[in-house]
């Protein structure tokens, strides 16, 4: 059997880098749409791990399919719907809230996911596994000093996972504030 490597900073910087893109996202997206700037997700840090999540998920769809570009962008408009929605109703059961919801959007489910998104998720995926991800990975290539490096991921995991115990419970119940996507 053969024996499978995993470098777990480098996914955990994949995660934590992608949670940090979603939420500097989602921030613009409301500030823009609405002119509001409020805090996206349910933690109080920068960061949604839902884009986290769907990236490792990417990442691992990858590994078979970045040879076929189609294919990966169907696979990952699958697996970040099926995330999207098992998380939004997480959420919903664990804290009676809603941090989204596209019912107003055409081809929705329960208002959980919505083709649009999907589809948006599908193109960010691509954009990710053939850009972005090298990207991280140069930029980590280039870190000469390690220590440093596992200096940075030990005390964003120990903020992370700090963040993400507080929230479970004393979530950021405004970020959902009530305006239309």
């Amino acid at each position: 059997m053969k024996r499978i490597k995993v470098d777990f900073k480098m996914y955990f910087l994949y995660f934590i880098t992608f949670s940090m893109f979603g939420y500097v996202y989602e921030v613009l997206f409301k500030l823009i749409r609405h002119g509001v700037l409020i805090n996206r997700g349910c933690l109080l840090g920068p960061w949604i791990p839902l884009y986290g999540m769907g990236s490792i998920l990417i990442i691992l769809l990858s590994k078979k399919l970045k040879e076929k570009p189609g294919m990966l962008l169907l696979s990952s408009m699958l697996a970040c719907g099926t995330l999207e929605y098992l998380i939004s109703f997480f959420l919903e059961k664990a804290y009676n809230k809603s941090w989204w919801d596209y019912s107003s959007y055409p081809l929705n489910i329960n208002g959980r996911v919505c083709a649009a998104a999907l589809l948006l998720f599908g193109i960010l995926s691509l954009l990710a596994v053939y850009v972005f991800v090298p990207l991280i990975n140069k930029f980590y290539n280039k870190v000469k000093d390690k220590k440093v490096f596992n200096l940075i991921i030990s005390i964003l995991f120990a903020l992370f996972f700090i963040d993400l115990i507080h929230s479970a419970f004393f979530p950021n119940l405004s970020s959902s504030y009530d305006l239309k996507l």
